[in-house]
C-alpha cells in the first residue's frame, strides 16, 4: 500500500490530530479525577488569589474589596476556611505589621481571622454528644 493511500485512510478514519485531541481531553479528565482537580481546587485558587490581592495590592479600595470577598467565602464555605487556614495567617500578620496605621485594613483582617476560626454549631453539638454531655 502506498504512503499516500495510508494517509488518506488515516484522515478518513479520524486517526489524525482530532483523535489525539479527544484522547488528550479524556486523559486530562481522568487526571483531574485522580489528582484531585475539582471544586476544592477552585476554592483554594480563589482564596489564594484574594490573599495575593490583599498582600500585594497598592490601592486600598482593592485590598478592602478583596478582604470583603474573602470574608464572604470564609463565611459560606468550610473548604474556604480550610484554605484560608493553610495560607492566610502570614498575610494577616503582614497587614497588621505593615499597615498598623490603617484602622480599616486591620479591622478587615481581624474580622477575617475571627470568621476563619469560628466553630459551626453542629460541630459543637457533635463534640458534646461524643463526650456524652448532650
Amino acid at each position: 500500500e502506498s504512503e499516500e493511500r495510508r494517509g488518506e485512510r488515516r484522515r478518513g478514519s479520524g486517526e489524525g490530530l482530532e483523535g489525539m485531541n479527544v484522547l488528550g481531553a479524556v486523559a486530562k479528565g481522568l487526571g483531574d479525577v485522580v489528582l484531585g482537580s475539582g471544586p476544592e481546587d477552585e476554592v483554594t485558587e480563589a482564596v489564594e488569589a484574594l490573599l495575593e490581592r490583599i498582600a500585594t495590592g497598592f490601592i486600598p479600595e482593592d485590598r478592602a474589596m478583596a478582604t470583603t470577598k474573602l470574608k464572604e467565602l470564609v463565611t459560606e464555605s468550610p473548604a474556604s476556611r480550610e484554605a484560608f487556614g493553610q495560607m492566610g495567617f502570614p498575610v494577616v500578620r503582614e497587614v497588621i505589621v505593615e499597615d498598623g496605621n490603617d484602622v480599616e485594613a486591620i479591622r478587615g483582617v481581624l474580622e477575617l481571622l475571627n470568621l476563619s476560626v469560628r466553630v459551626e454549631p453542629k460541630a459543637l453539638e457533635e463534640l458534646a454528644s461524643w463526650r456524652g454531655e448532650g
